[in-house]
């Protein structure tokens, strides 16, 4: 830069200091060639913030800031602002040196020109990074609160827009106990530890499970100092969600009218439940509305509507529920068929327990053993944070007497959700499908064709045995004749028909002895069915066998008439020979048979 054109531009420089914090210009100024500053700085450090209030870049002495005066824009594109801890010592250029020098050295701009690109581009990176840690970090953040999960990323994005993050060494206090406040605290990285007014650890809130945010009443602008001092445990990073970014989200023009209803519905629920004392007043723990705690419980308590028919399948989150309208079951859903249908959405389910009003339910537990919850009228149920519980109970004003009826039923609730869980959790169980359920069954069919097959082969190849399909109900127990044969031909030797409930090879000693005479003399027994055709095979073969296969005393005993009682001694249907201990099945009677 040329010494005269310094000379001519610093003629009239003077000058100014400004208070830590103050700024400078701001965002959407005019911005006009000839008239407006620049500012070189001096001693102290300078904030370069967007029109949400987000720094993107910090100063240091000896650096300009200003030029966009120099007729590159009409308005300002960014705020400058004083930092925070000590006052700043800046050298001003008036407007109208600028230009008496650049019409003079018309040649200097150049320098200005490469100055305001190199910022473009840096500017240009940081809404980058910044655009990248709103999609990847802030948004999931907030989605995770409960009052703003409803709402789509459009809103959030929204809302995200101002915010900035905080970092937080380990020991330091994020939020003092009766502090002023307007900010809800959203937990991005790290553990806090909640600390009663004496000191006390009440409960921590981490951000890897979910318990991250707190102040959101502060937000909604419901309560005005914090309830209790949050420290950090560990190395903690920060969001400020304030009152001004929720109503800013909801002044734009994008924001639907069910948007801004939603918050205002939530203002009013709250105020009513304040007044009321619910959900704690509705609990069989004589609790009264008056009550300091039940009010603190009741303005951070969330309201669940469900319609008939409507389900809710619960989620470990460190809640417990309370009935405040309507009736419903809890119950285990499956997708097991056998179970009998009872959701409204056609969904298997096993009943656990009937909920009315002022029933409790732990949802974490719940929500352990897969149960839902299902509305069988107009529902309403409100969920507290055991976090906020812990919180309001550590107030000077709690009753001692009504927190004990609470622990006590928060245990009778506890062992019988447990039983009934597990109870219904075993007939879910119980009806499952075996695990290896396809391969039994493969394995069953190829056993059966493996029996049938051998089967085949047996007849096949001469070898006797039983056929249980031929049996009659009025030839039961009685051997075929070799006549009425009714097997194929093909088949080399007949098979003895038997009742179809008895397994193969399972016979009495006589009717081994009636097997074994026609296997031993099989010519002789041919020839006497063939002399006596009127008389039974099992005649025949009783005379043969205590003949000894002598054909002509067997002959004559038939033409005689003459067996003995306990060879001719048939068996009446449904009796067994008590003489013999290997008959094991009994032959059915008629009645058995028809049924």
């Amino acid at each position: 830069v040329a010494a005269d054109f310094l000379a001519m531009l610093c003629e009239h420089i003077e000058d100014s200091f400004f208070g830590p914090g103050e700024a400078i210009f701001k965002y959407g100024e005019e911005c006009l060639y000839g008239v407006s500053d620049m500012y070189v700085l001096l001693a102290g450090e300078v904030d370069i913030e967007t029109d949400l209030g987000v720094v993107q870049a910090r100063l240091l002495p000896s650096e300009v800031f200003g030029e966009g005066s120099m007729g590159a824009q009409t308005l300002r594109n960014a705020s400058a602002r004083a930092w925070s801890n000590a006052y700043v010592h800046c050298a001003r250029i008036h407007g109208a040196s600028i230009a008496n020098a650049l019409k003079k050295f018309p040649q200097e701009t150049e320098w200005f020109e490469d100055l305001q690109e190199s910022r473009r581009e840096t500017n240009a990176d940081f809404m980058a990074r910044r655009n990248k840690w709103l999609s990847q970090e802030v948004i999931p953040a907030l989605a995770k609160v409960n009052l703003l999960s409803i709402h789509d990323e459009l809103f959030l994005a929204d809302m995200a827009a101002p915010l900035i993050e905080k970092q937080w060494a380990a020991g330091e206090v994020i939020v003092q106990k009766a502090a002023e406040t307007d900010a809800m605290i959203v937990l991005l990285e790290g553990e806090a530890r909640i600390e009663a007014q004496n000191g006390r650890c009440i409960d921590y809130y981490d951000a890897s499970n979910g318990s991250a945010a707190f102040g959101e009443m502060a937000m909604l602008g419901l309560m005005r100092t914090n309830p209790a001092t949050v420290r950090a445990a560990t190395a903690c990073r920060t969001l400020a969600v304030r009152q001004s970014a929720l109503k800013r989200s909801l002044d734009l023009p994008t924001r639907t009218p069910q948007e801004r209803q939603e918050f205002q519905r939530i203002l009013a629920e709250r105020k009513v439940q304040v007044e009321t004392g619910i959900p704690m007043t509705l609990l069989p723990i004589a609790v009264s509305k008056d009550d300091l705690c039940a009010k603190a419980i009741a303005l951070q308590a969330e309201l669940k509507p469900l319609k008939p028919g409507e389900s809710w399948t619960l989620e470990q989150g460190g809640c417990f529920c309370v009935v405040t309208e309507g009736r419903a079951i809890l119950e285990l859903a499956s997708e097991n068929e056998r179970l009998r249908r009872l959701g409204g959405d056609e969904t298997p389910a096993v009943p656990v327990m009937p909920l009315a009003q002022g029933s409790l339910v732990l949802e974490d537990l719940a929500a352990e053993l897969g149960c839902r919850v299902r509305a069988l009228t107009h529902l309403k149920v409100h969920r507290v944070r055991y976090l906020d519980f812990n919180v309001a109970t550590t107030l000077e004003s709690c009753s001692q007497v009504w927190l004990a009826r609470f622990r006590l039923l928060e245990s009778n609730t506890q062992k019988h959700l447990e039983q009934r869980g597990g109870a219904a959790r075993g007939v879910v169980d119980a009806l499952q499908e075996h695990v290896f359920n396809e391969d039994l069954m493969h394995y069953g069919e190829r056993r059966q064709k493996a029996i049938t097959v051998n089967r085949k082969l047996k007849l096949m190849q001469g070898t006797l045995m039983h056929d249980f399909s031929t049996v009659c109900p009025h030839k039961l127990g009685r051997m075929p004749h070799p006549i009425v044969n009714v097997h194929p031909k093909s088949w080399k030797s007949p098979a003895i028909p038997r009742q179809s409930s008895a397994p193969a090879g399972l016979l009495t000693a006589l009717e081994r002895s009636k097997l074994k005479a026609i296997q031993k003399w099989p010519s002789s027994y041919s020839q006497l069915s063939a002399t006596f055709p009127k008389v039974s095979g099992e005649h025949v073969a009783q005379e043969l066998w205590r003949a000894k296969g002598n054909k002509e005393a067997a002959k004559n005993a038939l033409h005689l008439g003459k067996s003995s009682r306990s060879a001719t001694r048939a068996f009446p249907a449904g009796q067994e020979d008590s003489n013999d201990p290997q008959r094991a099945v009994r032959l059915p009677d008629l009645a058995t048979q028809r049924s």
